[in-house]
């Protein structure tokens, strides 16, 4: 099937997981780049406490792993784990995915010998996302700019210890269109949740 030879194998995300801790280790422009994503930027917080090589190793099978879903999800029709949302656009064996992916993604001839490896599989993985219409994770970028500049400049200032909870989670309860009016059950969810932060429950609301 194309996507197998899309996916990553459980040996070649080992041996490049080895090939980056290598590099990191000797290179120290590549050092100099990749540390402060660990140990400033905030995105890493599972690998705290880890060794750096360790956290790149660890962030480089997630993300390959994340590549592995998506293409075997979206291309490949794989049942993800909430099916009644998450579930590709389109029927197993479509011809049509196939050739809409070739439009999106480059051919291994015309690719970057050097970056294909990586690139490919990436590639692959946006485009398929983006003919099934799962722009989700995308959609509101940046996310620390718009509405959400104010509540990022406050994180900093933030007294935790004030507060039993970090954030007052609201789940959807629809709509999906524009100009249809807020039903009652998220119309309850957004008072009880504004209820709760009055109250001191968390200092910010999502």
């Amino acid at each position: 099937r194309y996507v197998d030879s899309l996916v990553w194998q459980p040996r070649e995300i080992r041996l490049v997981g080895q090939l980056l801790q290598q590099v990191y280790a000797n290179n120290q422009v590549f050092r100099a780049g990749i540390k402060p994503l660990f140990t400033k930027s905030g995105r890493y917080p599972r690998y705290a406490g880890q060794a750096d090589t360790t956290a790149l190793r660890l962030a480089w099978q997630d993300a390959a792993a994340g590549i592995n879903h998506i293409l075997r999800v979206y291309l490949a029709n794989t049942k993800p784990r909430y099916p009644a949302i998450d579930s590709t656009s389109f029927r197993r064996g479509d011809a049509s995915l196939a050739q809409q992916l070739r439009k999106l993604v480059p051919t291994s001839a015309k690719a970057n010998k050097t970056s294909a490896v990586y690139s490919l599989p990436l590639q692959a993985a946006l485009g398929a996302l983006r003919l099934n219409d799962r722009d989700e994770a995308a959609r509101y970028e940046p996310l620390t700019g718009g509405l959400n500049a104010a509540p990022t400049a406050a994180v900093t200032r933030t007294d935790w210890a004030r507060y039993p909870y970090t954030v007052i989670l609201v789940p959807g309860s629809g709509p999906e269109q524009p100009g249809v009016a807020l039903d009652s059950a998220g119309a309850q969810r957004c008072r009880l949740a504004a209820a709760r932060y009055r109250a001191g429950q968390a200092p910010f609301i999502v």
